[in-house]
């Protein structure tokens, strides 16, 4: 279950918002009339079933307006217990909305000294593990390093063609790498290189169970 709450004007798109909410069936919803002139905030119970499409009909019928605001509050439990329709049985229809997990995948795009000092200090971790044949080490790299944040935003934003996540993630995730190019280059100034290490010729070699690896990973 999750709370939509709406701030608009008063007026036409407050009617055709009003219709759009009593189309999709919430549980229940009421309408304030707060102390600012013209304003209304319509609070709205909806079913995890059709929140998203509830959501995606307001965005649509205010896309030309100006001065509103839409708020998402996800329930975590309501009093006395609602059954269950045939759509939140529905494993795919009881998932965060679209605009949830962009919120919080679009968190991990952002560059700051803690990125910084994470993919510098993982970079050291997989150097000297792969340098020194350690499985251990190269594991511990991949556990600190947070790469794995702007990759998923990256990923989301293309997937919902959000461009400002797209182009936050790619610079940040740009300056990740060239964060790890440059604190390998200086390692390498100081650590001896064993080319004979296992895990450092390994990872010069690409083969079909990497490749497959690789694609049932990023699947």
């Amino acid at each position: 279950m999750r709370r939509v709450e709406i701030h608009l004007k008063d007026g036409d798109c407050f009617d055709a918002v009003l219709r759009a909410v009593k189309h999709y069936d919430p549980i229940d919803y009421s309408v304030i009339h707060p102390e600012q002139q013209n304003r209304r905030i319509i609070n709205i119970l909806m079913r995890d079933g059709t929140s998203q499409q509830l959501v995606d009909a307001i965005q649509s019928t205010l896309e030309n307006e100006e001065d509103w605001r839409l708020n998402v509050i996800a329930i975590e439990a309501s009093l006395p217990k609602l059954e269950k329709t045939g759509d939140e049985k529905d494993a795919l229809n009881t998932q965060a909305i679209r605009e949830e997990i962009l919120d919080d995948v679009a968190k991990g795009a952002v560059f700051d000294r803690d990125f910084a000092v994470l993919v510098g200090l993982s970079t050291v971790v997989a150097a000297v593990g792969m340098n020194s044949g350690s499985v251990a080490g190269v594991i511990g790299a991949m556990v600190i390093a947070p790469l794995l944040g702007p990759i998923l935003a990256f990923s989301m934003g293309a997937a919902l063609g959000d461009g400002t996540t797209l182009r936050r993630a790619a610079g940040t995730l740009a300056m990740g790498i060239v964060i790890a190019l440059l604190c390998g280059a200086a390692l390498s100034l100081v650590v001896p290189i064993d080319l004979q290490s296992e895990e450092l010729t390994s990872r010069a070699e690409v083969r079909l169970d990497a490749v497959a690896l690789a694609l049932a990973a990023g699947g």
